[in-house]
């Protein structure tokens, strides 16, 4: 219920919080519905992630699940990796199967790094000792894909597993203009697969 009652208060005090950003205090109230790790706000605040009203009020009504979704997270260490993986560059197979855009650094760019990008498949089981001491048997399952589609390029993620020693599931698409990627799609097309096993 107290989630809920967060996303209603978000979606009446957020608009208000967004239109005096510039002149929010630091620690006052309006402070916490943009930045903090409160019920409200959202303790990883990047804004180029949330650029204009309509984006950041999205992330504001999704800030109270995603804080209420790692309320109970645990530090812990990770060990005893298992299983495959498939990648052209480099040999991480740990990670999630995803992609980084070179003129942000990150996955919110418009045009993709495909050396620093993970586009591949992932199946890997591990074990997770939180710092009280308890077992948790985890697995990363991931794919991340990118075709030509029309004048884009579209890049498709999915992942289901463990992350943090909490469940994570993700299905979705990103499209990139294909003439601002052409020449280094081509040169990534090129490069073949290298299976990793572990």
């Amino acid at each position: 219920m107290g989630v809920f009652k967060n996303i209603f208060i978000n979606a009446l005090v957020y608009p208000i919080a967004y239109n005096f950003r510039d002149n929010v205090k630091e620690g006052g109230y309006l402070w916490g519905f943009l930045h903090e790790g409160s019920n409200y706000g959202d303790a990883t605040f990047h804004p180029n992630m949330k650029d204009g009203f309509l984006k950041s009020y999205l992330w504001a009504l999704r800030n109270p699940c995603h804080n209420a979704y790692y309320a109970d997270f645990v530090e812990g260490e990770e060990s005893n990796f298992k299983g495959t993986g498939t990648c052209k560059y480099g040999n991480d197979i740990l990670s999630w199967r995803t992609f980084k855009c070179s003129d942000t650094g990150d996955n919110n760019g418009k045009v993709l790094d495909f050396e620093k990008s993970r586009f591949g498949e992932q199946d890997i089981t591990f074990i997770r000792t939180d710092k009280d001491g308890n077992v948790q048997n985890c697995y990363r399952k991931s794919n991340c894909a990118v075709t030509k589609f029309l004048g884009w390029l579209k890049v498709r993620r999915i992942r289901e597993g463990h992350e943090k020693g909490l469940m994570q599931r993700q299905n979705n698409f990103s499209l990139f203009n294909y003439n601002d990627n052409k020449v280094e799609f081509e040169k990534w097309l090129k490069i073949p697969f290298k299976t990793i096993v572990i």
